[in-house]
């Protein structure tokens, strides 16, 4: 019987770790010099959920976070650790890569991770020559409101 509860508790430890991919690199260098963190957690989550419905955006967001180094506060080892920290942590989830797009001297990439009909998370990277960001988005996330909301977002720009 111990050795049942054993790999139970294994397995549950190994799903628990999995789920929680990025989050470990954004406490990693949340408190290094020239880096910047919100975190909203699922209470505040749900304080903006009437807000975001509002807007169109009906969506089932757990967590955001938004992690933030400037070229001119954070040295370059930080920040080419911290690339190097979210790189190998999308790949050891394996999360796909959804859209990039290189303009000028930014690259923007969107990774997701899927769970049946939905997205879990979805990870917004951008890399610019003067700063360098990245959005962690947990939740149920239907792909069509995330098309949708695209879609209405790039319109206000015309």
């Amino acid at each position: 019987m111990k050795k049942y509860a054993a790999i139970l508790m294994l397995l549950f430890v190994t799903i628990t770790i999995s789920a929680e991919t990025i989050s470990p690199v954004i406490s990693k260098y949340k408190d290094e010099k020239g880096v910047e963190v919100v975190d909203l957690d699922s209470f505040m989550m749900t304080m903006f959920k009437p807000v975001l419905k509002a807007q169109g955006m009906d969506m089932d967001i757990n967590s955001l976070s938004v992690i933030t180094l400037k070229k001119n506060s954070a040295s370059e080892k930080t920040i080419n650790r911290f690339k190097d920290d979210v790189t190998a942590a999308l790949k050891k989830k394996n999360m796909q890569p959804v859209v990039s797009v290189n303009e000028d001297d930014s690259n923007v990439k969107i990774y997701i991770d899927t769970k049946d009909d939905y997205i879990s998370n979805l990870v917004v990277l951008v890399y610019e020559n003067n700063e360098t960001a990245l959005v962690n988005i947990k939740g149920k996330i239907k792909p069509e409101d995330i098309n949708g909301n695209f879609k209405s977002v790039l319109s206000l720009g015309k």
